[in-house]
């Protein structure tokens, strides 16, 4: 079969626009996942930096109670 080569260039085209769109649905993917991971690193610190303040208050609350 052969094509004329306004359609060959055509679906070359076509064929380059898909790949542009694949290229950037994976670095969007990638960046998701970057992303994803830096808010898991802020949650644990913050609840690093959280726990000792809970810590204090529920014994500051046992004291009271006791009181």
């Amino acid at each position: 079969m052969q094509l004329s080569s306004g359609t060959k260039e055509s679906l070359d085209k076509m064929l380059h626009k898909i790949s542009v769109i694949s290229d950037m649905n994976n670095q969007e993917a990638v960046a998701i996942n970057e992303q994803s991971t830096v808010c898991e690193d802020i949650n644990q610190s913050i609840t690093f930096l959280t726990a000792p303040t809970q810590l204090s208050e529920q014994t500051s609350n046992q004291k009271q109670v006791k009181s």
